[in-house]
């Protein structure tokens, strides 16, 4: 029993020294924690603190992506949470025991741990079943309870490295403070930027714009044109909503804080343009400026997608989409024209009932043979638009693709309004004053592209009198009073033609008084139906004097005359009757038909020249034509004398210049000869329509004068002249077409003065005729005046 005693008296003495033991480890335990929750955390707060700085930094100087700050985020996330977990929350985890404490004061004092554990184990060997010593127990506790009471466990802390980690924590903590309190600009935008995903920009030197892009984030540009791209590098800020800085026009919208002063930008040195499209490589190049802050590029035929982006100093923007589409066109353009006073077309069925409200009345589609609306289709531009004064006009426009805007100008004047029937279909209706010419542009719907300018003009037609014009032939100025006078009418006009005629005015003294009678001759025109007059006319009427026995001395006019259909009203007359032909005269009068409608303003005249002819005698006319013969036979009588002087030179030996000099006057010889013909063909042609001589006569001059001469022109004379051609290209080798130039020169020569003498043998032939009307006229006169004085004397008699 007093073993027992002595053991429990001894654990009891060494209790307060067992406790006080763990009461300073327990202090240790509570300074280790806070020593390793102040690394801990000064351990994290550096990790923020140099994330702060270094993303700050390399966000100012890099202008990070969103995906990147999200990236760099995300890893100095995983980053701190394993420090943390390294340094804070393992470290405090950890159970630090009592033997763990002693171990680390161990490392300073050496023996700490041993004393610590004999303290705290070796009463343990007492407890219970005794197996050791108490009395050894209690002299070892107290004596190594003794060694820990001057033991300092403090000095297990490195104080310095605590004041330090706290300087750093200070110093760290001052720096941010100071800088979010001197810059929050800068702090809050860098907050909005890492931590709440705003792509807000940070403060620039300069900012661009491009213009024309607005708000969209795509640029819609014309298909297959240069697309011009033009910067602004001095955009003016403006204020949204929420009092923000705006700046458009670059794909994204640009916006600065409303705490930060308002950009000023500063136009960069040059400006870079990086453009790929769909399928190829990426192109690079430099804006051109044209002015202190305007830049300007063009990209050459924009025809597949493009993605460009723009760099300028410290400002980009990009990338845009550039989307070709095409501009709009006209598909169809038509004009409606109905005449003033025509028939209106009747009510179509769609502009009653259903779909009525779809096409104004004068859009209605026109009835099949009903009106007289007439349509122009103005797509191939050939066709002249012309329209008479107050026709109602309708231009139907069909675009290629919906409009917001369709516009008619016109320089100088007002244009009518196009009225939007749908988007592709707009119509304009006016009434015809003046000519006009209309340009039309086009506003799309998609991207506001604007139409290539397209011109429409439309004239004003004037109602022309018809144009007449009336030549003669085969007779002169001068007549006889049996002639007939071969005529060559035309006459055309706009709108038709319901009459033509010839007017006659003959001129002659009476009483020695000039007096004028007028005649006028219809002719007759081809068939016509009511709705279609000729409007071009070839008339090749004869006109014959012997019917109107005029005298000599008489002048007579003559003249074309054309009626028009003119601009007519909507109310028909009775369609004409066909006339009979007269088949005794192609200039027999006859009934003029009536007009096909009435008239506005009534029928046109038109006139041709005046053809004057003077009525003679046939012998003062068949001297005159006399005298033109003997003129000709002189002419022809001249060549004959040149055509012998070539006959020398071809007897000897010809050289190449003489050859050349012989073809020359040939020539000429050839042209005089059928001078010749053609003079007397004429006046053969003006005795035979003047009735001058007899038919015999007119035979003999046209064979054996006219014709000869022809003849000789087409054979001997053409071969002649290939004979002297051949000898002129080679004079030493020609032999045998110099021997033929000679045979062929005698053979013209002979038939010219064969010709020659029957041109005289004419003449003479003629002067007989002549001569023998002159006997038969003067024993016709004595004859008359014997008549005449018989029939006197008769009457003499019978008086007495």
């Amino acid at each position: 029993m007093s073993i027992a005693i002595d053991t429990r008296t001894i654990l009891n003495t060494l209790r307060p020294r067992r406790e006080a033991v763990r009461r300073r480890l327990a202090s240790l335990r509570r300074g280790v924690r806070w020593r390793m929750l102040l690394v801990g955390v000064a351990w994290i707060w550096t990790a923020l603190f140099l994330f702060a700085a270094i993303s700050l930094t390399a966000d100012w100087l890099l202008r990070l992506s969103l995906p990147v700050r999200v990236s760099a985020l995300a890893a100095a996330a995983v980053a701190v949470a394993m420090v943390a977990r390294r340094r804070l929350v393992s470290p405090l985890l950890l159970r630090l025991d009592d033997l763990d404490l002693a171990a680390l004061v161990d490392r300073h004092c050496p023996g700490a741990a041993q004393r610590v554990a004999s303290v705290l184990q070796l009463p343990a060997l007492i407890e219970g079943r005794a197996s050791a010593s108490p009395a050894m127990v209690e002299a070892a506790v107290l004596e190594h309870a003794q060694a820990l009471d001057r033991t300092d466990f403090r000095s297990a802390f490195d104080h310095r490295g605590q004041g330090q980690l706290l300087k750093v924590l200070l110093t760290t903590g001052l720096i941010a403070g100071v800088f979010a309190s001197c810059r929050p600009d800068v702090a809050r935008l860098w907050t909005r930027r890492w931590f709440l995903g705003s792509n807000e920009r940070w403060p620039q030197a300069n900012y661009l714009s491009l213009l024309g892009l607005h708000g969209e984030s795509r640029l819609l540009v014309p298909r297959g044109e240069s697309l011009l791209v033009e910067v602004d590098a001095a955009p003016q800020f403006q204020r949204d909503k929420r009092g923000w800085f705006y700046l458009g026009g670059r794909g994204e919208p640009l916006r600065i804080s409303s705490r930060l002063p308002r950009p000023q930008p500063v136009a960069p040195e040059t400006v870079v343009l990086r453009y790929r499209p769909a399928a190829g490589p990426a192109k690079q190049a430099n804006f051109t400026r044209i002015g202190d802050t305007r830049f300007r590029y063009e990209i050459p035929q924009v025809s597949e997608p493009l993605t460009m982006s723009i760099t300028g100093g410290d400002d980009w923007f990009g990338p845009i989409a550039i989307v070709p589409i095409d501009r709009p066109a006209v598909s169809s353009l038509v004009v409606r024209a109905l005449r003033p006073g025509a028939a209106r077309p009747h009510p179509s069925p769609l502009t009653e009932g259903e779909g009525a409200a779809a096409a104004p009345p004068h859009l209605s589609p026109l009835p099949v043979g009903e009106g007289d609306y007439e349509t122009h289709n103005t797509e191939g531009g050939d066709s002249q638009l012309l329209f008479l004064p107050d026709t109602d006009l309708t231009l139907e426009l069909t675009a290629s693709v919906p409009l917001s805007a369709a516009r008619l100008q016109v320089k100088g004047g007002s244009a009518p309004g196009l009225e939007r029937r749908d988007d592709t279909h707009f119509t304009a209706h006016w009434k015809m004053r003046e000519s006009q010419t209309f340009e039309l542009s086009l506003v799309s719907q998609e991207g506001g592209l604007s139409s290539k300018p397209y011109f429409v003009s439309i004239g004003l037609l004037i109602d022309r009198p018809p144009r007449v014009s009336i030549r003669s032939s085969g007779v002169g100025r001068r007549v006889t009073p049996q002639a007939r006078i071969p005529l060559a009418l035309h006459a055309a006009d706009d709108f038709g033609m319901t009459s033509l005629a010839l007017e006659l005015e003959q001129t002659l003294l009476k009483d020695e008084k000039p007096a004028t009678k007028t005649d006028r001759v219809a002719l007759e025109l081809p068939s016509f139906t009511p709705d279609a007059a000729p409007t071009d006319l070839d008339e090749q009427p004869s006109l014959s004097l012997a019917e109107r026995a005029l005298a000599p001395g008489t002048l007579v006019k003559l003249r074309g005359q054309a009626i028009d259909n003119r601009a007519f009203h909507s109310s028909p007359l009775a369609p004409r009757e066909e006339s009979q032909p007269n088949h005794s005269s192609p200039l027999a009068p006859r009934e003029e038909s009536p007009p096909l409608r009435e008239a506005i303003g009534g029928p046109q005249t038109g006139s041709s020249r005046w053809l004057t002819f003077q009525v003679v005698t046939p012998e003062e006319l068949f001297y005159e034509i006399l005298m033109r013969q003997r003129a000709e036979r002189a002419k022809f009588a001249a060549a004959l004398e040149t055509a012998k002087t070539q006959t020398g030179p071809l007897a000897g030996v010809v050289s190449a210049e003489v050859a050349f000099g012989l073809v020359r006057k040939h020539q000429v010889v050839a042209r005089q000869v059928w001078q010749v013909a053609n003079h007397l063909e004429v006046s053969l042609t003006e005795m035979a329509l003047n009735d001058l001589g007899s038919q015999q006569a007119r035979d003999l001059l046209r064979t054996n004068v006219i014709d000869a001469i022809g003849q000789l022109h087409a054979e001997p004379m053409s071969r002649l002249r290939a004979a002297l051609e051949a000898v002129a290209a080679d004079p030493d080798g020609a032999v045998e077409p110099l021997a033929e130039a000679r045979e062929l020169q005698q053979e013209v020569v002979d038939k010219m003065a064969k010709i020659l003498e029957q041109m005289s043998q004419w003449e003479n032939f003629v002067d007989v005729l002549n001569q023998l009307k002159a006997i038969v006229k003067q024993q016709s006169g004595v004859l008359e005046a014997t008549e005449a004085e018989k029939k006197r004397r008769t009457r003499d008699l019978f008086d007495d």
